[in-house]
């Protein structure tokens, strides 16, 4: 450049501090959720007034923080996120297994959702796919009750690898998450719903099989899941001759299953007609088969419905 030359020159203007305005424009947030996220990540405006109108932020802090901002959302938006029940979510909490990027006394929680997402897909990467109505499937608040374990125990055996996952096609979040009966029963071996029973009733009990017979029920899966569910209460004790685990069921336990739910054959018997011609009334009458869950239990019926239909 030679001296006495013309040089063009850009005035590129550079944004030192924001206004709230500003601020919420440049972050994508309303000015209270705002607000709310920067005294989280402990970021002051600079002229430290509570008035709206005099509010200022230093643009280059702003600037640094705003991805992370934006990460930042409400309990809601993690409910919806992970499209958890109240009670998951609670038990999530409560486990410390959903912790808050921020949590102070004198502003609400807030969450990364990143790391919201990051935490689902580790609990449902290796999900299968399950066909609707399988009997060796089971939602994890149902496992809590049956197993009697905690929701940390759940997921901390699923981030190992040691129990298998399930979701039903189409869904893909925490509330859908299926798990495998085998792996649970072989994981809590001693968390099955039991009846306690005394040396002398223990006597008088029957096998689960002939139980079953006695009730109009020959399908051992279905009893079986019948006793997981705690539906029918039973006792489990080992075969001294081969140590096998068998289930007993008491005489008591049985009549209370009894009074509850009716068997298809039982219906057919009282009303004198072929199970066939029962099942087709059923239907026509709106009655369905009992099932927990949408998971089908066998031919039974809810005791009280069938009589006042019949």
């Amino acid at each position: 450049m030679a001296k006495g030359e013309a040089v063009l020159v850009a005035l590129t203007r550079v944004r030192k501090v924001h206004s709230l305005a500003t601020a919420a424009k440049e972050t994508g947030l309303s000015h209270p959720l705002l607000l709310k996220h920067l005294k989280a990540l402990g970021t002051a405006p600079l002229s430290g007034s509570t008035s709206l109108a005099k509010w200022v932020l230093d643009a280059d802090k702003l600037a640094s923080i705003s991805n992370k901002v934006r990460r930042l959302v409400i309990f809601k938006s993690v409910q919806n996120e992970l499209e958890a029940t109240d009670l998951q979510l609670e038990l999530l909490l409560e486990e410390n297994l959903l912790i808050p990027a921020v949590d102070s006394s004198d502003i609400a929680a807030v969450w990364d959702i990143q790391v919201i997402r990051s935490q689902l897909e580790k609990w449902i990467s290796a999900a299968e796919d399950v066909p609707e109505g399988s009997a060796t499937w089971e939602r994890s608040l149902k496992t809590r009750i049956r197993c009697r374990v905690s929701l940390s125990e759940i997921l901390e055996v699923i981030s190992e690898g040691q129990l298998r996952t399930g979701l039903l096609e189409g869904q893909h979040r925490l509330s859908h998450l299926l798990l495998h009966r085998n792996d649970l029963d072989r994981l809590f071996p001693g968390g099955m719903l039991q009846a306690e029973l005394d040396d002398e009733t223990l006597s008088n009990s029957t096998s689960l099989s002939e139980c079953g017979r006695r009730l109009g029920l020959r399908n051992h899966e279905d009893l079986l899941a019948l006793v997981q569910d705690g539906h029918l209460l039973a006792t489990q004790m080992l075969n001294p001759r081969n140590n096998n685990l068998l289930l007993r069921v008491s005489e008591l336990h049985a009549l209370l299953f009894h009074e509850k739910f009716i068997v298809l054959s039982a219906i057919a018997k009282t009303r004198k007609q072929h199970a066939n011609a029962v099942r087709v009334l059923l239907q026509q009458e709106s009655v369905s088969e009992f099932s927990d869950g949408g998971k089908q239990c066998g031919p039974i019926y809810d005791r009280l419905t069938v009589e006042h239909m019949l």
